[in-house]
């Protein structure tokens, strides 16, 4: 796989490659010849950080989209830290092209992604997400392990256990 960092013009392959592109700040956005922020960062790899905006135009929707299928690409195990919204208000492309990507990739979800990880230092505001989060994997299964937290060390402390007591693929 080769992919070309337009911010320097170059050429970069294989796993190497892919994480420095979908860890840039910026990527470049064909459509509108412009730049749009990237939600997804692998520079703490295997952390995956995952920011949610409050809205995805419909231009960026797909785009989106292949940042988290950039990550599965690389075929490793990894935990996501959750940060931004739960999901973007106003984004029916983005809803419409994640949902169908979450459904079609379940497997490969459970097998690579070892848990999922918010970190919220607001006490009411970490009994929502709980809340929410339970009423969700009640009425549908969820692929890996989620958890909302207070703090960093607390994240990273649970993304070390579930990282090392997982099966390798």
């Amino acid at each position: 796989m080769k992919f070309t960092d337009p911010g320097n013009i170059r050429t970069i392959s294989g796993r190497e490659g892919l994480l420095q592109m979908i860890s840039i700040r910026k990527l470049f956005h064909p459509s509108r010849s412009a730049f749009m922020t990237l939600f997804v960062d692998t520079r703490s790899w295997p952390i995956v950080r995952l920011t949610m905006p409050e809205q995805v135009p419909d231009a960026e929707a797909q785009a989106h989209v292949e940042q988290l299928q950039a990550v599965y690409a690389l075929d490793e195990p990894f935990v996501l830290f959750m940060a931004g919204a739960e999901l973007p208000r106003h984004s029916p492309a983005f809803m419409q092209a994640y949902g169908a990507w979450a459904m079609a990739s379940m497997d490969v979800q459970r097998r690579l992604c070892r848990g999922a990880v918010r970190i919220e230092p607001d006490a009411g505001l970490r009994a929502a997400y709980r809340e929410r989060a339970a009423a969700a994997a009640r009425a549908n299964p969820q692929p890996y392990a989620y958890a909302i937290v207070a703090d960093e060390v607390e994240a990273a402390e649970l993304a070390g256990r579930w990282l090392a007591s997982a099966p390798q693929p």
